[in-house]
């Protein structure tokens, strides 16, 4: 299955992404992360949510780890691209949306 995101193309088979013509190399939870965003593209998902599912933890653990994680995938997936797909919104959420 590969999901489409604008020009970011996320291939949950193959565990590869790009952007464009860029290969994009992502450390093994950088990757669960963004493939549980783009399987829920379009849609905020919460910080419990991504600990939930992505860390098989409750919201009391690594309490700002989600957002450590959105940042090291902004700068490997946005950073040098004019459209941001990582959006931000406070207090819910982060969603990967063209």
């Amino acid at each position: 299955m590969r999901i489409m995101v604008d020009n970011l193309a996320v291939d949950i088979d193959n565990r590869t992404v790009r952007r464009g013509d860029e290969d994009i190399r992502l450390t093994a939870k950088e990757y669960e992360v963004l493939k549980y965003l783009a399987l829920h593209k379009d849609k905020i998902v919460s910080r419990a949510e991504l600990l939930e599912h992505v860390w098989d933890c409750d919201y009391d653990c690594f309490s700002n780890v989600v957002d450590v994680y959105i940042r090291f995938l902004r700068a490997k997936i946005d950073d040098g691209h004019e459209k941001k797909l990582i959006k931000t919104f406070r207090k819910q959420g982060y969603s990967l949306t063209a």
